[in-house]
């Protein structure tokens, strides 16, 4: 992610010009058009998860969802280059999306991508980037464990009126 606003708008307005002229660059099935969707993916997905938009951010999370359920099918599957070059656009994606679930909006999009990873296959398959995707997950069952009340705070049994006291016998 570009932190340069100018860089960023730059960087996507490349990548578009790519993916619209994509028949003239790569033939579909090839290898090089599976490099240059995982370098869309890197890119223009992991900014658009960015957004505040949420019509937007859910579409880029079911993107990345799709993405995950097929990773590891298609011609060029086995190929380690196109293999890096995913994973590392996921992981990339799966970080942006893991910084968002503290959005009430965008917690059942982050929910839905973070379920297809339960499936340790599909861990496997990001290769040098498995530690990482297994960190991302633990990071988020802590998340998730604390915000559903398992990891309390000291104030959370806290009773603020003597009604509330009267009604468990105070």
């Amino acid at each position: 992610r570009a932190a340069d606003p100018a860089f960023r708008r730059d960087v996507f307005d490349l990548i578009r010009a790519v993916v619209k002229h994509k028949a003239a660059l790569a033939k579909d099935g090839t290898k090089e058009a599976a490099l240059l969707e995982s370098w869309r993916m890197a890119t223009v997905s992991t900014n658009t998860l960015l957004s505040d938009d949420t019509f937007e951010f859910a579409k880029a999370a079911k993107e990345v969802m799709i993405k995950l359920e097929n990773l590891g099918q298609g011609p060029h599957c086995g190929c380690d280059e196109v293999k890096e070059s995913t994973a590392s656009a996921l992981v990339s994606c799966l970080q942006v999306l893991q910084s968002r679930y503290m959005f009430s909006w965008a917690k059942s999009s982050v929910d839905m991508v973070y379920k297809v990873l339960q499936d340790p296959k599909k861990r496997a398959m990001f290769g040098k980037y498995q530690a990482k995707v297994e960190e991302l997950i633990n990071s988020m069952h802590k998340r998730k464990a604390h915000q559903t009340g398992q990891g309390k705070g000291i104030l959370d049994d806290y009773q603020t009126s003597g009604f509330q006291h009267g009604k468990k016998g105070w």
